[in-house]
C-alpha cells in the first residue's frame, strides 16, 4: 500500500498496471480503498500528479462510503428490510 499527503490528510492507495490499457482509472470502495488502474510502465510520479488533483473527490467519496459504512445492524431478513451492499466508485482519469 502507498500513500500520499494532501494537507494534513494521509491518502492510502494501491496501484495495478495492466498491459494494453489506455487510460488510468480511479476508485473508491469500502473493501479496496482508493486503488488506481494504470497501464503497465505509467510513470510514478503522474500517478501521484492524478491523486493530488483528484484528492478532494477522493475524500468526498471517502467521507460518503464512511457514512454508509457505519455500525449495520443485524439482519432477521423480514420483508421489507434493507440489506447494504458494497458501493464502487470510479472516475476515468
Amino acid at each position: 500500500m502507498q500513500s500520499f499527503q494532501y494537507g494534513k490528510t494521509k491518502i492510502d492507495y494501491s496501484v495495478e498496471y495492466i498491459k494494453g490499457k489506455k487510460d488510468v482509472s480511479l476508485s473508491v470502495c469500502l473493501s479496496e480503498g482508493v486503488k488506481l488502474v494504470a497501464p503497465e510502465g505509467f510513470d510514478t510520479g503522474r500517478l501521484e500528479t492524478i491523486l493530488y488533483k483528484k484528492a478532494p473527490w477522493i475524500l468526498k467519496k471517502k467521507s460518503e462510503l464512511d457514512e454508509v459504512a457505519d455500525a449495520p445492524l443485524p439482519k432477521e431478513f423480514v420483508s421489507g428490510e434493507k440489506l447494504l451492499f458494497t458501493l464502487r466508485l470510479k472516475s476515468k482519469v
